[in-house]
């Protein structure tokens, strides 16, 4: 006579769950980060780069609230420009690293049995190398001028990368570094050589910028005057203009917006229709059209 198989025996062949496929990985992780040294990276006052930007992200919200920099927020940003050009062969490295998609789809799974503080150490084990690439912008933000030396490094990053946000990752550094790098980047969105995924982040890019005002306007009506210009970027391009527009209203000109409602793409049309709807309603006519263009 057989035995009765038990019923809380796993059947042959039974996939484990996707908690014991969490818990597999998260505890080779942890025991990865534990055994492995890692890199070892330029210290200040005993504290290490990483450390201190993590102190000065934690600290800088107030400069949103009016205040500026708290005491402890200062000391992080001169720990930074003190450690300076050593930071960089790191920050360099850190903006190319991605996570990779089975992490990005298994971060997204994390839930029970774990608890909220689990879930949150669990998340940020498996998205850590995104959140190296922000430490890194932000190290590059803090350094300005200082970082100015990396930046055939950087274009040549934008330009090369294989990786969308990676690329991405370039511009916003270059923007970090001040207008010294930002000009790079107005350069890269009428650089035909360039790929139109890099010239098109350029052009949203610039909405980020604090400087060269007129330059990003001039180069973004190039764009939208040069018919041969890809409809994506000349798209990029209006909505950008329609943003600078409601920040200051007397410029940029709106003519350039307004002829783009002849657009030979839909898309560009749409967008300079909704951008004139917004900015300057009397260029067009009734339920939205222009006069004559009903």
């Amino acid at each position: 006579m057989s035995e009765k198989v038990p019923e809380h025996a796993s059947k042959p062949g039974k996939r484990p769950s996707g908690v014991v496929l969490v818990l597999c990985a998260l505890v080779v992780g942890v025991a990865a980060v534990v055994v492995w040294p890692g890199e070892k990276e330029p210290e200040y006052q005993r504290k290490k780069l990483s450390e201190w930007i993590n102190w000065y992200q934690s600290k800088r919200g107030v400069k949103f609230r009016g205040r500026g920099l708290d005491r402890l927020g200062k000391e992080a940003e001169e720990a930074v420009r003190h450690i300076g050009t050593d930071a960089l062969p790191f920050f360099l490295k850190w903006i190319q690293g991605t996570t990779p998609a089975w992490k990005e789809r298994l971060a997204t799974r994390v839930g029970r049995p774990f608890s909220v503080k689990q879930q949150v150490v669990l998340g940020q084990w498996l998205m850590r190398e995104d959140h190296k690439a922000e430490k890194a912008i932000k190290g590059f933000e803090i350094m300005g001028e200082q970082a100015s030396v990396a930046i055939p490094q950087l274009l040549r990053i934008m330009n090369e990368s294989h990786q969308k946000e990676v690329s991405w990752n370039a511009i916003h550094a270059l923007i970090g570094i001040g207008d010294g790098g930002a000009i790079f980047v107005l350069s890269a969105i009428t650089n035909q050589t360039a790929s139109l995924t890099v010239r098109s982040d350029a052009a949203e890019a610039v909405l980020y910028m604090d400087g060269l005002y007129r330059e990003r306007v001039k180069v973004l009506y190039s764009c939208i005057d040069n018919p041969t210009t890809p409809a994506e970027l000349r798209e990029k391009a209006v909505l950008a203009l329609a943003f600078f527009r409601m920040e200051t209203p007397r410029f940029p000109p709106i003519d350039g917006l307004r002829q783009m409602l002849d657009d030979s793409s839909p898309s560009v049309r749409n967008a300079a229709t909704n951008a004139l709807r917004k900015i300057a309603p009397k260029a067009l006519g009734t339920n939205g059209m222009r006069e004559g263009h009903k």
